[in-house]
């Protein structure tokens, strides 16, 4: 098993270098593999997040059971949910532009970026990583949260935006329940304890007031 693991890693490696040279070098029977792989995994997972296997006792995913015609009627809700959707894909302040939001009219905005390195997260947490989308993103709250079009939600860990408050930015508290919060070093369990979502002055509050006001 063990050389298996290696032959696997070096053909990774060998094709990594191989596309990082040529932008227009291809495997087919690699890029085939990757789309069966990708095809026939879509269910749930069991075990460590670091080596996940999938479920033996249940059916998930495109393996789940159903009732006759339901998932047609689920491609179709989909298909109707999505049809005026737009999906980009780069950096996030290509869809934080006037033309997009604001300039069209009253417009939501919830940013969730990978957390800011100050609050002591992991800075190796993400395949791709970014350590300064956090900061990116306060800065880009704190220009745009007077304007009464936009609704802004900034997500983080206590300790990351506290500045917003002296902005008018209300802060929200909550736990993360769950999830890979409690895999690891026990280090997840505590920072799901400081959840907080700061929104915008021009966010409608969730709050209500006395009865005969």
């Amino acid at each position: 098993m063990q050389a298996v693991h290696a032959e696997l890693k070096g053909m990774r490696e060998s094709l990594t270098e191989r596309l990082a040279r040529d932008s227009e070098f291809c495997d087919p029977r690699a890029a085939g593999q990757w789309l069966w792989g990708m095809a026939s995994s879509i269910q749930g997972f069991s075990s460590s997040w670091k080596k996940p296997t999938p479920h033996l006792t249940s059916r998930q995913g495109v393996k789940k059971k159903s009732k006759e015609g339901q998932v047609p009627e689920w491609m179709r809700a989909l298909r109707h949910r999505l049809m005026h959707v737009r999906i980009l894909c780069n950096d996030w302040s290509r869809v934080c532009t006037p033309a997009i939001t604001s300039g069209i009219g009253l417009t939501a905005l919830l940013l969730d970026p990978p957390y800011s390195l100050a609050t002591g997260r992991d800075p190796h947490l993400y395949a791709v990583e970014s350590l300064t989308a956090a900061d990116e993103c306060r800065e880009w709250c704190l220009a745009n949260g007077d304007n009464p079009k936009l609704r802004i939600a900034l997500c983080g860990y206590a300790g990351g935006h506290e500045i917003l408050g002296s902005h008018g930015w209300d802060p929200y508290r909550w736990t993360a329940q769950g999830g890979l919060a409690h895999l690891g070093n026990g280090k997840g369990k505590e920072n799901r304890k400081r959840e907080v979502i700061w929104f915008s002055p021009h966010c409608l509050s969730a709050r209500l007031g006395p009865l005969f006001d």
